[in-house]
């Protein structure tokens, strides 16, 4: 089985959580999409490439055919769904939120 490290943004941590569903696709194939479950989150940010990131981890359903440890790719979580209005304020809200100590 395939352990898939995925870099979570520390802005959008709050939206992520274990039992979520994804799709992979590494950066060698990238028409090749596979279906993952998120298992665990880390407690704590770590530096990664000079960004801030929580480290999820999930296990990949397939066995991917040609892929190798320590490739790289892309990975795309479903998460709750938002109203548009709430998507488009929410910038403007958590700017006002530290800027102002809200």
């Amino acid at each position: 089985a395939w352990l898939l490290e995925i870099h979570v943004p520390d802005s959008i941590v709050n939206y992520v959580a274990a039992d979520q569903p994804g799709m992979f696709a590494s950066a060698s194939c990238p028409t090749g999409r596979f279906p993952f479950q998120i298992d665990h989150i880390d407690g704590a940010a770590e530096v990664v490439n000079d960004r801030n990131v929580f480290v999820a981890r999930a296990a990949l359903d397939d066995r991917p055919e040609g892929m190798m440890s320590g490739m790289e790719g892309t990975a795309q979580l479903t998460t709750v769904r938002r109203p548009v209005w709430w998507v488009a304020m929410h910038g403007i809200i958590d700017w006002a939120r530290i800027n102002f100590w809200i």
